[in-house]
């Protein structure tokens, strides 16, 4: 839970000397708390949380992996009317803030042996894979790894020979590769 202090106008509080100075770092904290809250909003790439020490404490409850409630306090006073509107773009603006929680789960030594296992045996079996691909054989459907997003997010070696694979020329006419054969009757048709 974090109270934030409004932002402190001088010319309202005659604030002098030591009050002057706390009020000068509030305006600055909440300055840069602003611009945190812009860009994130507006999808920036860069977020300005390492401008002040408020918004690098506030950093996982903004962006982060935080489900945040924000609650903006206002006047209905018309000596305060600057201050309700910007209290309101304020809040506006970290309305738009979407923030994407996952639980943060800590795994045990066993479980994180499993995960590691099943991805080694995963490993072994594209590896082999792409050994019998490389060797020329044809892979049947039903011997195939499945694409997993435990390896990579696509998993070529189970697509049928491009045009940048490398031909042990045992396809027909050459059609489907680029080996020498194909380049050599191209050239001489030229």
């Amino acid at each position: 839970l974090v109270d934030l202090a409004g932002s402190e106008k001088t010319s309202k509080t005659n604030a002098q000397g030591m009050t002057l100075d706390e009020a000068k770092k509030i305006n600055t904290s909440l300055m840069c708390l602003g611009k945190v809250i812009s860009a994130l909003s507006e999808n920036q790439g860069h977020v300005p949380y390492r401008d002040s020490k408020l918004t690098r404490v506030l950093q996982h409850s903004l962006g982060g992996n935080s489900r945040t409630t924000i609650i903006i306090c206002m006047s209905i006073e018309a000596a305060n009317e600057s201050e309700t509107r910007s209290t309101l773009a304020f809040g506006t603006r970290a309305k738009k803030i979407k923030n994407v929680v996952t639980p943060n789960i800590e795994l045990s030594h066993e479980e994180l042996k499993k995960r590691y296992e099943k991805i080694r045996t995963l490993y072994e079996r594209c590896n082999a894979e792409l050994l019998r691909w490389r060797q020329g054989e044809s892979v049947p459907d039903e011997e195939q790894t499945e694409n997993t997003s435990a390896l990579s997010t696509t998993n070529s070696i189970t697509d049928k020979p491009s045009t940048t694979s490398i031909c042990t020329c045992k396809s027909a006419n050459h059609v489907t590769c680029t080996c020498s054969k194909k380049s050599d009757k191209s050239s001489d048709n030229v």
